[in-house]
């Protein structure tokens, strides 16, 4: 299940666990920091940026890191060059999980189908999905 990174403040979406630094994955206890591996496009940091500055959420302009091209030190003690770096203590991590499904065979010419547990077709063909 991947992780997607949150704005603690308003919930704005940041950054998903697939965009993270090799040095994010795993994330260390010591680690005090989640760092990307190249700016996303919320960050605005284009030719005119400053080389160095801090990050602000898009949606509610709440501090959630920093970034700087030369690099960044973790709590860890690691240094991340170029650092994308968002804060831990302004983020929170979502785990997104998959849904379970279960494969019904239904009536006398047995039809299969997959279902999630709210399926409206299980319902229809009076079958009961227990988890």
């Amino acid at each position: 299940a991947a992780a997607e990174y949150h704005c603690r403040s308003c919930r704005c979406a940041l950054a998903t666990e697939a965009r993270l630094a090799a040095h994010s994955r795993p994330r260390t206890p010591a680690c005090t920091s989640i760092f990307v591996e190249e700016p996303e496009a919320w960050m605005g940091l284009d030719a005119a940026a400053p080389t160095a500055g801090k990050l602000a959420c898009p949606k509610c302009k709440a501090k959630v890191g920093a970034y700087d091209w030369a690099g960044i030190r973790c709590g860890c003690g690691a240094w991340v060059a170029p650092g994308f770096q968002l804060a831990a203590s302004r983020v929170d991590a979502k785990v997104k999980k998959k849904k379970k499904r279960l494969l019904v065979a239904i009536g006398e010419d047995p039809e299969l189908l997959l279902l999630d547990r709210d399926d409206a077709r299980a319902a229809e063909a009076g079958v009961s999905l227990q988890w």
